[in-house]
């Protein structure tokens, strides 16, 4: 026999009948869709009214009125749905509900929250004041999660004091967060070099608090288990360097010049103000997925690649129905970021009205203008970058200039597109002069943003809080590199290459999808290969046991007269005194 629960409270039940639609996670594209109970109508009993705090009085009433409870369904006293959200929607002759199943009660906490809602820890003291904490950054440079939750690294923003009145001191003497020479961080002094101070958390970090949140325990994390993701960090602008002083609102302002940087540190300023859940689908661009066990409150974050390749089967039992249905196979598919201003105008180019050429090895062999054509676009191999011919009627001159950083969107055109887009997106990097040390042929691969800072102490020329927001984007911190003379200092890059264009040793992965590192190979070709070659659906008809539908597994596969199966979907009818024969649909593998 069925029994339902509200909040732990026994429901009425009389007449019920509904479908409990299980749904695989790791075709789900870009949201979290879940596993649901749809249209689930209950009588409108005392003992319903008051376990729902009677929605249909006069007073509570309002058009499609929806309340949330925990919920859970047993049958025979074995439990098929646990840990689930209820939404109760009030009609004039029942309570319609909707069930969240699966990742419902996670959903349902992380909802609305975005990241700036975690507990990151409060005020950290990293320096004792009034000393500088400079010793405090250089400890992090060697150190990843979780022995560390963040890390400094140098980003070149030359925009970062605008509209201040210290913007052209900055723009003349600065134009580095985190500066980094001579093997150390620079505290910053009268002579305005250095000391602007940033810190960016490790990804890995966040993630955790973020499942600490959502009550879930997780059993599998490639972010923390792979050595690689494990050193992504998120980018924010928010500075922490401090006055020696309270900052002065009036002119002349006196918290430019910073003879040390702060000495707390609350990582809440250093995230961006974005919803959780849209970071989690974000990051389904790394071919991941996520396996929630609501009985058990786990999470499991799997690959999908290592779904395919697993040898590990179950074999179906109780399949008392089998039908094939043969499809027209998937035409393509896209892999994409959104990389906002400023970084889709000026940095990453549409090539719909470009006329885009042969790649070439390095700038000196782009063609001369006597074999180039107007608007003619050319990858340049050794810079990995897009450049453009323009002619100038004026000087009846010819140039080529930087078109478009590489990071094409992955495309396999065709009717029917399996698109997996991120609007967390990587930092853009190049070659940067430094101006500030002093030593005039110093170059060094750094982050570029173009973005005016963060922090309360920041004052504009007309006296009001210049406190900016900041998009989601990451990077990999990849430790210390060389720069063009061969000096250590920290690199934050969303590539596997140092200064010099030399491959980085424990560098495999790039956030661009192209190339022999680069995601798509590191983490799609084997999932579109399979998802663009599938030709058959089957439809199997199985009685399921309570049990069964209870610990259902779709990170396995499952095996049905020799042949393996990945299950897409599963429709169990039940009623209060029966579990009727489900319908899976199946792709084989």
């Amino acid at each position: 026999m069925l029994q339902l629960f509200a909040d732990n409270q026994p429901l009425d039940i009389s007449g019920v009948k509904f479908n409990i639609t299980l749904k695989n996670p790791m075709f789900d594209k870009d949201k979290f869709e879940g596993s649901y109970i749809f249209n689930l109508k209950l009588p409108l009993t005392s003992r319903n009214k008051k376990i729902f705090g009677f929605p249909g009085r006069l007073e509570k009433y309002s058009a499609n009125q929806s309340n949330d409870f925990s919920y859970r369904a047993l049958f025979n006293g074995t439990q098929i749905i646990d840990n689930a959200i209820i939404s109760v929607i009030y009609q004039h002759n029942n309570y319609t509900t909707n069930v969240k199943v699966t990742s419902g009660s996670f959903i349902n906490r992380l909802k609305d929250m975005s990241l700036k809602n975690l507990d990151l820890g409060g005020n950290r003291t990293i320096g004792s004041a009034p000393f500088i904490p400079i010793n405090h950054y250089n400890n992090t440079l060697t150190k990843e999660y979780p022995d560390s939750d963040y890390v400094y690294f140098p980003i070149y923003n030359l925009n970062f004091y605008d509209n201040t009145d210290v913007e052209n001191d900055y723009k003349n003497n600065i134009q580095f967060i985190n500066f980094y020479y001579n093997n150390t961080f620079q505290p910053g002094s009268p002579d305005s070099t250095g000391g602007t101070f940033c810190a960016f958390p490790y990804l890995a970090y966040i993630l955790d608090q973020i499942f600490k949140a959502g009550n879930v325990n997780i059993n599998k994390n490639p972010f923390f288990s792979n050595t690689e993701l494990r050193r992504l960090v998120i980018y924010n602008n928010h500075s922490l360097t401090a006055t020696t002083s309270a900052p002065n609102p009036n002119p002349p302002y006196n918290w430019f010049y910073f003879p040390k940087a702060h000495h707390r540190l609350n990582l809440i300023n250093q995230v961006p103000d974005y919803n959780i859940l849209d970071l989690l689908n974000d990051l389904k661009i790394f071919g991941i997925s996520y396996f929630f066990n609501n009985t058990l409150g786990t999470l499991d974050i799997m690959f999908l690649k290592d779904i395919l390749h697993s040898t590990d089967y179950i074999d179906l039992t109780n399949v008392i129905d089998y039908k094939k249905i043969d499809l027209t196979k998937n035409d393509g598919y896209k892999l994409s970021y959104d990389f906002r201003e400023p970084y889709s105008n000026k940095y990453i180019k549409d090539f719909e009205d470009v006329n885009l050429k042969e790649p070439v090895q390095a700038l000196s062999d782009l063609p001369e203008a006597e074999d180039t054509e107007i608007n003619e676009v050319r990858y340049v191999i050794d810079v990995d970058k897009y450049y453009i011919f323009k002619y100038y009627s004026g000087t009846q001159t010819g140039v080529w200039h930087l078109f478009s950083y590489n990071f094409l969107d992955k495309v396999l055109d065709g009717d029917n597109i399996f698109e997996i887009h991120s609007n967390t997106s990587p930092l853009m990097v190049r070659g940067i002069k430094d101006f500030v040390s002093g030593i005039g042929n110093r170059q060094l691969l750094c982050p570029i943003v173009e973005q005016i800072g963060s922090n309360p102490f920041f004052i504009n020329n007309d006296g009001y809080i210049h406190n900016n927001s900041f998009d989601s984007h990451l990077l990999f911190y990849r430790g210390l590199q060389h720069d063009s003379l061969n000096a250590s200092y920290p690199l934050g890059s969303n590539d596997v290459y140092d200064y010099g264009g030399n491959k980085i040793s424990n560098a495999n992965i790039s956030l661009k999808f192209d190339g022999d590192y680069g995601l798509y190979n590191n983490f799609w070709s084997d999932y579109f290969n399979w998802i663009l070659n599938i030709t058959t659906k089957v439809i199997l008809k199985k009685l399921f046991s309570p049990i069964e539908i209870n610990q259902f597994d779709f990170s396995k596969k499952y095996r049905h007269n020799g042949i393996d199966y990945l299950i897409k979907s599963i429709k169990i009818p039940v009623t209060e005194k029966a579990i009727l024969p489900a319908t899976m649909e199946c792709y084989k593998v």
